[in-house]
């Protein structure tokens, strides 16, 4: 059975692909450099172009499958993290969200993710990354 892209699956693919590009850094894990109350800064050594973006190793059909969750509360959360050169997420934060619950079952999601990391000359390099997760009735938002 063939998947057709939707335009809301495609708009997802955009978002990612727009916050991978605009967030791509060279340098290495120090999440205090990510985070100062609450908030998630930019460093001042950002990447302005990659040869290479991060992918989810399974592809972009299985992560937007991947972030619905099938719950009795509608709602978006936004998960902000960094990919380090193998590929493994640290500094997982949600963003805005009070809401413990949903929050503890994002970064679960976003933790059991496996990425491909960005390149930047043929060389893997740390990056950022924002993924929304998607909470609804049969996992639609």
């Amino acid at each position: 059975m063939e998947h057709r892209i939707q335009n809301s699956e495609k708009i997802l693919i955009l978002f990612i692909n727009t916050f991978l590009a605009f967030n791509t850094y060279c340098q290495e894990i120090d999440c205090a450099k990510y985070y100062s109350k609450n908030s998630f800064s930019v460093p001042e050594n950002l990447v302005d172009a990659i040869d290479e973006q991060v992918q989810p190793v399974n592809g972009y059909d299985w992560l937007i499958n991947h972030l619905k969750v099938n719950h009795e509360t509608s709602k978006k959360l936004f998960v902000r993290f960094v990919v380090d050169r193998k590929g493994d997420t640290h500094c997982l934060r949600v963003s805005k969200s009070e809401d413990s619950l949903l929050n503890e079952k994002s970064l679960q999601l976003i933790r059991t993710i496996e990425f491909i990391p960005a390149k930047q000359k043929g060389q893997p390099v740390v990056s950022t990354m924002i993924l929304p997760v998607l909470f609804g009735p049969d996992g639609h938002n």
